[in-house]
């Protein structure tokens, strides 16, 4: 963002998309959007309970 860019959308669940659906957009100086995005994150305590089940 120190270069020229800006948030298009601060990074968290996108549940309309899917569930487990994480992401984040910005746009570059260029005015090009970039998506980042996970489409496994699922919620944190999910992801903490599930790892200590055997």
């Amino acid at each position: 963002m120190e270069q020229g860019g800006s948030v298009e959308g601060e990074p968290g669940f996108r549940p309309q998309y899917g569930d487990g659906f994480y992401a984040a957009y910005v746009r570059d100086p260029d005015g090009n959007k970039l998506a980042f995005v996970c489409y496994d994150a699922g919620a944190p305590a999910a992801r903490t309970q599930s790892k200590r089940q055997p």
